[in-house]
């Protein structure tokens, strides 16, 4: 696999990353890594795009976690099952098919990182940077007042 890339507008809506990382441990090797990049714009609302702090975990710790995650810790009556992936092997080919699969997820959560608080500490923390002087919280705060309104 070696580096999953990730991409976090910080000032999207939902106020942490909404990306699925849904690789099944089997296909990581113990170095393979998963890098969350946030960024924003310069001028907040326009400019050029500028990253901010990267996050960054082995890929494997973060699949299994997050099976874990799903089977063990989330309150929910449904088939907590998952459907783990076969025959993967690490560098698998590009067909092959690599992702883990929940038995039951009718909200589409299953892999969001930010759900099952691997990245809680540094979501608060980036939540916490500066865009033109104003903690990028406190924007989205902003705009969630506004759009109610308009």
């Amino acid at each position: 696999m070696g580096i999953e890339l990730k991409g976090w507008y910080i000032l999207a809506k939902e106020g942490e990353p909404s990306f699925c990382f849904t690789a099944s441990p089997r296909v990581c090797n113990p170095w393979d890594l998963i890098v969350v990049i946030p960024w924003g714009l310069s001028n907040v609302l326009s400019g050029s795009p500028v990253v901010y702090s990267v996050f960054v975990d082995l890929a494997r710790y973060t699949a299994e976690r997050r099976n874990y995650y799903w089977q063990h810790e989330r309150q929910t009556s449904q088939d907590t099952s998952i459907i783990l992936a076969m025959g993967v092997i690490p560098y698998p080919a590009k067909s092959a098919q690599i992702a883990d699969r929940p038995v039951w997820d009718a909200g589409g959560n299953f892999g969001r990182l930010a759900r099952y608080g691997i990245m809680e500490e540094y979501v608060q923390q980036t939540m916490e940077t500066e865009l033109r002087g104003v903690p990028a919280r406190q924007w989205l705060r902003f705009f969630k007042t506004y759009a109610r309104e308009s």
